[in-house]
């Protein structure tokens, strides 16, 4: 893996990482339309300078524990493969480097059923980086 810039985030109990490349910009929660009937992990439609934009609890869907959401709550607008959508996070730590060097992990993510590219200890423990294609692709299908 190349060195490459990722915006570092946070779960309950799961450090995370998604290339910069993927970010658009990062908000904080603000007025959703709720869906009705919508699927537990979708918290509703931001409206983006006209756009309905999905938002989706990242970390319901990666059956995390439950954490309260605020004013304040960071929610990642990120875009790939034409698929756009927020994903409510609980903390932001900022952009870093991944060095292609550090040792990673790959074998143990990299099945059908794990959405991270690769796992990798940065210093201060392990941090998975999310595969952001797979995940837009599951959570917005075509």
């Amino acid at each position: 893996m190349p060195n490459l810039l990722a915006l570092y985030f946070a779960l309950p109990g799961l450090r995370l990482c998604m290339p910069l490349g993927h970010v658009t910009k990062v908000l904080a929660l603000m007025a959703l339309q709720e869906v009705p009937s919508a699927p537990q992990h979708f918290v509703g439609l931001l409206n983006l300078g006209g756009e309905a934009v999905p938002v989706i609890d990242l970390g319901r869907h990666l059956q995390r524990p439950a954490f309260a959401w605020h004013t304040d709550t960071p929610v990642v607008l990120c875009e790939t493969n034409g698929r756009r959508c927020g994903l409510v996070v609980e903390s932001v730590d900022g952009v870093r480097l991944v060095s292609g060097r550090r040792r990673r992990v790959d074998e143990v993510v990299r099945d059908t059923q794990a959405p991270f590219v690769t796992v990798f200890d940065n210093g201060d423990g392990l941090v998975f980086m999310l595969d952001t294609e797979a995940v837009l692709a599951d959570l917005l299908p075509a």
